[in-house]
C-alpha cells in the first residue's frame, strides 16, 4: 500500500505539471517581430516546384501581431489574425511613421474567420517550474485564405498598394517563453510579455491585383525574433492606439478538459498524503 500511495502521489503531481491535452485557447500579442525572404514565381506550379524564380527580395526586421482564438466563447469568437502591427506611432496619427508595422517591404495581413476558412489551430502551454506554466507553443495551418474573406495582403514592396491576393497555403508554428502561466477555473492564463520565441511563419502568396508588376506567386520563409519597433518605443507610444504608451498587453491562454480537472483535485489529495507519509 506504501508503494501504490507513492505512485498515485507521483501520477497526480505528473497530471498537474504536464497538461496533456487541450481543448482551445488563445493568443493575443504584439511582442514579437519577424525577418526573412520572398521568393517570386511565374506561375503557381513553379512556386510551389521551387524552380525557375524571378528574384527573390530580402525581408528586414518587420512588427508582428497575433491574435489566435480557438473554442474559447468567454474570450473571443475564433479568429485567425496574422499581420503587421501598422497602428503604433510616436507621431499623433496610427500608421504615421511606423515603416516597421506599416508601410515597407514585406508587411502582411491574414483575418479569418476558422469556421469559414477551416484553418486548424493547436495550443499548449507547457515546462512548469513549480509556480508557473513557463512555455507556450502555438500552430496554425491555413490555404485558400483570400481578401474576400480573409483580407489577404502581402508586400514584398516598398510601397503597400496592389498587394491583395490569396494565401494558397500558411504556417505558423512558435514557442513562446517566458511566461507565467496560472491555473484560473478551467482555464490556464498568462498575462505578462513573453521574454523569448522560436518560430517560423511561412507560405505561398498569389498577388491577384491589377498591377503586372506586382502580380505573381511569392514563396515566403520568415523567422520570429524578439526585434520590436513599438515596443522599443513604450513610454512613448501616442495616436488612437496603444495602452497608456506602451503596446497592448500580452494574453495566452489554454483551455483544460475535464480529465485533466479531476487530475488536480486528485493531485491534491494525493500530494497531502504524500506530506503526511513524510511526517
Amino acid at each position: 500500500m506504501k508503494h501504490l500511495g507513492m505512485t498515485l502521489a507521483v501520477t497526480a503531481l505528473a497530471l498537474v505539471l504536464v497538461p496533456q491535452a487541450q481543448a482551445g485557447g488563445a493568443v493575443s500579442t504584439d511582442r514579437f517581430g519577424y525577418t526573412g525572404t520572398t521568393t517570386r514565381y511565374a506561375t503557381l506550379a513553379d512556386a510551389r516546384a521551387g524552380t525557375n524564380a524571378l528574384e527573390t527580395i530580402a525581408i528586414d526586421h518587420r512588427d508582428l501581431s497575433l491574435f489566435v482564438v480557438k473554442d474559447l466563447p468567454d474570450y473571443y469568437d475564433d479568429s485567425t489574425v496574422i499581420m503587421g502591427s501598422w497602428w503604433y506611432t510616436t507621431q499623433g496619427s496610427a500608421g504615421s511613421g511606423n515603416t516597421r508595422g506599416n508601410t515597407g517591404v514585406g508587411f502582411l495581413q491574414i483575418y479569418e474567420d476558422p469556421n469559414v476558412t477551416g484553418n486548424v489551430a493547436q495550443m499548449a502551454f507547457g515546462d512548469w517550474d513549480g509556480t508557473y506554466w513557463t512555455s507556450y507553443t502555438l500552430s496554425v495551418f491555413g490555404s485558400g485564405a483570400d481578401y474576400d474573406s480573409s483580407f489577404a495582403r502581402f508586400s514584398p514592396f516598398s510601397s503597400n498598394t496592389n498587394d491583395k491576393g490569396i494565401y494558397h497555403t500558411y504556417s505558423l508554428t512558435l514557442t513562446a517563453t517566458g511566461l507565467q502561466g496560472v491555473l484560473h477555473g478551467n482555464v490556464i492564463e498568462s498575462f505578462n510579455h513573453p521574454t523569448g520565441v522560436t518560430g517560423t511563419f511561412s507560405g505561398l502568396f498569389e498577388n491577384t491585383s491589377s498591377d503586372p508588376a506586382k502580380q505573381g506567386f511569392y514563396t515566403f520563409q520568415m523567422t520570429l525574433d524578439m526585434e520590436n519597433w513599438a515596443f522599443s518605443q513604450n513610454g512613448s507610444l501616442n495616436g488612437e492606439y496603444h495602452d497608456n504608451g506602451n503596446i497592448y498587453p500580452s494574453y495566452f491562454a489554454q483551455t483544460v478538459p475535464e480529465p485533466f480537472t479531476v487530475g488536480l483535485a486528485a493531485a491534491g489529495l494525493g500530494l497531502a498524503a504524500l506530506r503526511r507519509r513524510k511526517r
